[in-house]
């Protein structure tokens, strides 16, 4: 009795985690949001791209945010953005003027373009960000163009504040000092790659789907490591911008290799194949990871760090995932419905998958 209720609440589990990804998928936006920020002489562009609920005037409301209500309120975003994001050049205050809105689009992404003007293009570039200090664990991941160069930041509630040494302003001796106050943040980037995978509930339902038919400790360790090893490589590719693909078409694969991999667990033999397929699909995952750090608009110079952290902080939250998946697959299969369980869960991540690909190619479509 005691084996049977312990085999329903991990099924319970599993299902409740499928039922719930099987909702509206958002973009990988929420407590992370883009800042990307061209500095050209006196002018600096910033855009900065979150979820439009986040929106101060619009969090008592309910239901789904129009790029029309979002256009009533661009005065209040001036407003609010003026308070939220600060920029100075050397001794001067640089003033922010609304370019335009973009969106929000069917998963609730907004861009807000300002221009910066500014009376000094010498000196120091200090850029304080606070837009979302009271979202937990919020982070902006900030892409610089300036001097030549692109940088990336990262600011948190920690580190609000960014200083760049404008070349300009330095002497022939401190010329390789320029980078000295833009970290690239290992503890951020890799807190941002634990996030991305606890949210990222398609790639942790593929990784299900294909634990899901069980085998022997050895054989679900190879199962993951090939995923890791696969997706640890196109990431590494794509940031380093020496393979790229369009986001969309991936986004749309990645859906399909999920229904792929639940109907493994239909099938007897399936478990035999696993691995091999999974290196193979894991490639294409590896390419939906890489979205967040080419958003960041990093470097090929300064991309290492952060790659390095993202990458580990991804696989430490897979680990943790993996580590209570297990377990609650090991007490399914000790029931004497263990199939009958399999086969309804398989079902359920099949159509998660299956709402997913219709949801994004529609999306596809209609851009």
């Amino acid at each position: 009795m005691k084996r049977a209720l312990l085999a329903c609440c991990g099924t319970a589990a599993l299902l409740v985690a499928t039922l719930t990804t099987a909702t509206p998928a958002r973009a990988h936006l929420g407590a992370v949001s883009y800042s990307t920020i061209v500095v050209n002489d006196l002018t600096v562009t910033y855009i900065l791209k979150f979820a439009a609920h986040q929106i101060p005037d619009l969090e008592a409301e309910e239901g789904e945010v129009t790029p029309e209500r979002v256009r009533e309120l661009e005065p209040n975003i001036l407003a609010w953005l003026r308070e939220a994001v600060v920029l100075d050049r050397g001794a001067d205050r640089c003033q922010p003027e609304l370019m335009r809105t973009i969106g929000p689009d069917e998963e609730d992404d907004l861009s807000v373009a300002l221009r910066f003007a500014c009376t000094d293009d010498r000196g120091t570039l200090r850029v304080q960000f606070t837009a979302f200090t009271n979202v937990a664990r919020s982070q902006n991941i900030a892409s610089i163009e300036i001097d030549g160069k692109k940088l990336g930041y990262v600011f948190t509630a920690e580190h609000p504040v960014m200083n760049y040494r404008s070349a300009s302003a330095q002497t022939a001796g401190s010329a390789g000092d320029a980078n000295a106050s833009m970290p690239l943040g290992f503890r951020e980037f890799f807190e941002l790659g634990v996030e991305h995978i606890w949210t990222g509930y398609d790639h942790l339902l593929f990784l299900i789907a294909l634990l899901l038919p069980g085998g022997t400790f050895l054989r679900l360790v190879a199962i993951v490591t090939a995923f890791t090893i696969a997706h640890s490589a196109t990431l590494g590719l794509a940031a380093l911008d020496l393979v790229s693909l369009p986001p969309a078409p991936v986004e749309i694969t990645i859906a399909l290799t999920i229904i792929w991999a639940a109907s493994l667990s239909l099938r007897e033999t399936a478990h035999d194949r696993r691995r091999g397929s999974t290196f193979f699909l894991g490639l294409i995952h590896g390419f939906g990871f890489a979205g967040v750090l080419s958003t960041a608009g990093l470097s090929k110079e300064n991309v290492v760090v952060p790659l390095l952290a993202f990458n580990v902080g991804v696989e430490v939250g897979q680990i943790v995932v993996v580590a209570c998946v297990i377990p609650l697959i090991a007490l399914i299969s000790r029931s004497r419905y263990s199939a009958q369980i399999r086969t309804a869960t398989a079902w359920l991540i099949v159509a998660a998958g299956v709402f997913w690909a219709s949801e994004r190619i529609a999306g596809l479509l209609a851009g």
